[in-house]
């Protein structure tokens, strides 16, 4: 039995080197693959798998995953068994139980990368009474006029992400935050909990009697005392591990950015979708969350919402310890010039050239490119109220912008002999045919809004295809908005301040830009007399991230963010 007991230690340490995402250290690794067979012996009893530990070869190596081993065990549980022996021997994140309570219905579900359903019964207690939980298809709704006093899995048998106690004393603690409501969701990578949650924010910080809407959030937790990402974005918010996260084993919280996707009131006055109430917003949630996380804090956000992390440090310097934005633009006009000069002067000339070539190339074959954009939208049950022709113009007015800024890639674009399914084809994979139909424009309509109001865009070059223009004769990305009632007249005040205090005055900020990027040419140039670095990524897209750039600048990225956090950085992949 020693033996086999020896055995059975190589073989689970072998097996999880990584549990949550992350390498655990050897000790921690033992413990916890001890609690994988004490799970399985709460599944199908501890004699079952003594027995068929016992009827093993005695040479057996990595038995426990073997399929003797698990056809032995099925055959004596008289179930089959792959998803216990998938979510424990295939996935490197453990299986994590979501528990919500809404209208007197408690909502149980594991959660696991694999793709097998996780029906791992749970034992409860409720009112000190315990009750045992079939998990069909990985789900179980419980009717309970009252969840006080509910304790899951209170003896720990099963081995998950994380216990209901820590559960508990988390969203006590979020739950104080005025406003606040929760729903678990799964959490990734080396987080512990998620929440999908949303905070009421005044419509008007400046005159709370307007009301309020309800701003939605993505919260992934690690610990109270670790780094703590506050993701500024620029549109909708979406629930994914971001870079800055994995680097820091931190906390992340992905917020949505006011009048974007469900962070909306009912009745909308645009005159509100402004930084000055946007960075109220931000303030509102740094100071509630700081209740709760004491580490170090740090902004960040990508494009549009990098601008915003630049925006609200401005305002408010002292919310964050440091601030990464990635390709963030700050524009300072309603059309910047500063993106036209980037187009006529970026990479070779013959490349440029190629470019404004395509343009025309575009517009000369519109007869043989409307028709598959006809087939396009009916195939993706998409509408086009511009009209076909408007909406090819304007792609072919975008191209060069969208070019450099998504592909940067000179040797694929279609040439002279290039079919009509060929250019279609190199429009959607950089500007995208779907830009211009109905509902992207809808969902577009706040970016357009702030842009041609305070945010400040790009313009549209005539001079190479003004002759093949049958439409749009004045290009203006206003045409967007012109629906828009009482719209004010742009104004840059505000976006030159932002410029002026992350030029001069904005210290501990990591500046991350392509090279291609077309929103490059409004790029942050930090003052060297301030601690920041601004790191631009060769031939590099708005795309570009931190893991892309080389290993020497990459380690000049993780020594600053360890002196400035004072944290030890996990390098990416």
């Amino acid at each position: 039995m020693k033996k086999i007991a020896i055995v059975l230690l190589i073989t689970v340490l072998t097996s999880f080197a990584y549990v949550n995402g992350q390498v655990i250290p050897e000790s921690n690794r033992i413990k916890k693959e001890d609690q994988i067979v004490n799970t399985l012996k709460y599944l199908v009893g501890e004699e079952t798998v003594s027995e068929s530990i016992e009827n093993l070869e005695k040479d057996s190596v990595h038995f426990i995953y073997s399929e003797e081993f698990q056809h032995m065990i099925q055959q004596a549980y008289g179930s089959e068994l792959h998803w216990f022996f998938d979510a424990y021997g295939k996935q490197t994140i453990l299986p994590n139980m979501l528990a919500n309570y809404k209208n007197d219905t408690l909502y149980l579900e594991w959660s696991t990368p694999s793709s097998l359903h996780f029906e791992m019964p749970i034992e409860m207690t409720i009112n000190n009474r315990s009750v045992h939980v079939a998990m069909n298809e990985g789900k179980a709704e419980l009717f309970l006029k009252d969840i006080h006093g509910l304790d899951i899995d209170p003896s720990n048998r099963v081995l998950k992400k994380s216990e209901w106690k820590d559960k508990l004393a988390l969203r006590s603690r979020l739950r104080k935050i005025e406003g606040l409501e929760l729903l678990e969701i799964p959490a990734r990578h080396h987080f512990t909990q998620a929440y999908h949650i949303t905070l009421d924010q005044p419509i008007d910080h400046y005159d709370e009697s307007k009301g309020t809407f309800k701003q939605h959030m993505y919260l992934s937790h690690a610990a109270e005392n670790k780094p703590f990402l506050m993701e500024t974005c620029g549109y909708e918010a979406y629930d994914y591990t971001k870079e800055i996260a994995k680097m820091t084993a931190g906390n992340q919280l992905i917020i949505e950015y006011r009048y974007f996707g469900n962070s909306k009131p009912d009745s909308i006055d645009w005159h509100y979708l402004s930084n000055k109430q946007a960075v109220r917003d931000y303030h509102h949630i740094n100071t509630a969350f700081k209740e709760i996380y004491t580490g170090k804090w740090i902004s960040s956000g990508i494009s549009k919402g990098g601008a915003n992390c630049i925006t609200y440090r401005s305002q408010y310097p002292i919310d964050v310890d440091v601030t990464v934005p990635y390709v963030a633009p700050i524009a300072l006009k309603r059309e910047d010039e500063r993106t036209t000069t980037h187009i006529n002067t970026i990479g070779e000339s013959w490349c440029r050239d190629s470019t404004f070539a395509f343009q025309r190339r575009l517009l000369e074959r519109r007869d043989e490119i409307i028709p598959l954009l006809e087939e396009f939208a009916s195939k993706k049950n998409q509408t086009y109220s511009i009209g076909y022709e408007t909406a090819l113009e304007y792609a072919a007015y975008e191209y060069t912008f969208s070019f450099w800024q998504w592909l940067g890639k000179c040797d694929e674009i279609p040439g002279v002999k290039a079919t009509a399914q060929e250019i279609f084809d190199h429009v959607n994979n950089t500007v995208s045919w779907s830009f211009y139909n109905d509902k992207t424009i809808k969902k577009l309509y706040p970016s357009y809004y702030q842009h041609m109001v305070e945010l400040g865009y790009y313009g549209f070059q005539k001079k190479h295809i003004y002759d093949l223009i049958k439409v749009v004769k004045d290009p203006d990305n206003m045409f967007f908005v012109a629906d828009a009632k009482d719209i004010p007249e742009y104004n840059g005040d505000y976006m030159q301040k932002v410029w002026d205090y992350a030029t001069n005055d904005g210290n501990n900020f990591i500046y991350i830009y392509g090279e291609y990027d077309t929103w490059t040419a409004c790029a942050i140039n930090p003052s060297p007399k301030l601690n920041a670095l601004k790191m631009v990524k060769k031939g590099g897209i708005h795309g570009v991230r931190v893991k892309d750039f080389s290993a020497e600048e990459k380690r000049e990225i993780y020594t600053t963010l360890e002196e400035w956090l004072n944290t030890t950085i996990i390098p990416l992949d």
